[in-house]
């Protein structure tokens, strides 16, 4: 059985072989870091 994983536009792409990442797979994680990062930033508020 495959996961897939899913795309900001809802798509699913298969995930690739570990240590061999394409540039679209890279820009999908950075992506998903900046979705991250964004949303703790928002929880933590100003100190």
């Amino acid at each position: 059985m495959i996961d897939y994983l899913l795309k900001k536009d809802g798509s699913e792409r298969a995930p690739s072989k570990a240590g061999r990442l394409t540039v679209e797979d890279v820009m999908w994680l950075y992506d998903v870091i900046d979705e991250v990062k964004d949303e703790l930033t928002a929880l933590a508020g100003p100190q």
